[in-house]
């Protein structure tokens, strides 16, 4: 984990780190599903 602990201000911290890998999940699995109907999204169509 020295890796990590040169890009974190304090050393590393496992639950901030779990927090952001879950937030980056829960962002990709709403690109994965609104992807495909950003199209139906649109008013002008």
């Amino acid at each position: 984990m020295d890796l990590l602990t040169t890009i974190t201000i304090g050393g590393f911290n496992p639950s901030a780190a779990a927090v952001g890998f879950g937030f980056m999940a829960l962002f990709a699995l709403i690109g994965i599903v609104a992807g495909p109907n950003f199209s139906k999204l649109d008013p002008d169509q």
